[in-house]
């Protein structure tokens, strides 16, 4: 599906543009990353942390939502401050330190997803 559907507008009659609150996208398209925080390769000479942040700019630069969610990672470790950085928003980030709270979170990702249809 194009991508163009992203940038109109649910509503025809709506002024509200792209980044204006209260615009409603026809498309919606949604990245989960889950992490241990090990970034344990790297590419080109660089770290993988600053890989990791590149391709996460990259992703929400095309317009994608990216939901984060860290396993037992360390707050404000260089591991968390990446994924909180990944996340489109702090409202898209989780840093879950037991099995419950890692289930918790992907309810909560389900529940703030629910009224979009999934599509191949």
């Amino acid at each position: 599906m194009s991508y163009s559907l992203m940038s109109e507008n649910v509503d025809p009659n709506s002024r509200a543009v792209v980044g204006d609150e209260g615009f409603k996208p026809k498309l919606h398209k949604i990245a989960v990353l889950m992490t241990d925080g090990s970034y344990n390769r790297s590419y080109h000479g660089s770290s993988s942390t600053t890989q990791a942040r590149e391709i996460c700019d990259s992703i929400k630069a095309t317009g994608i939502t990216v939901y984060t969610v860290g396993f037992r990672i360390g707050v404000g470790s260089t591991p968390d401050v990446t994924i909180q950085l990944c996340a489109t928003s702090p409202s898209h980030y989780y840093n879950a330190s037991s099995g419950e709270a890692l289930k918790q979170a992907f309810r909560d990702i389900a529940i703030k997803i629910s009224d979009l249809r999934i599509s191949e």
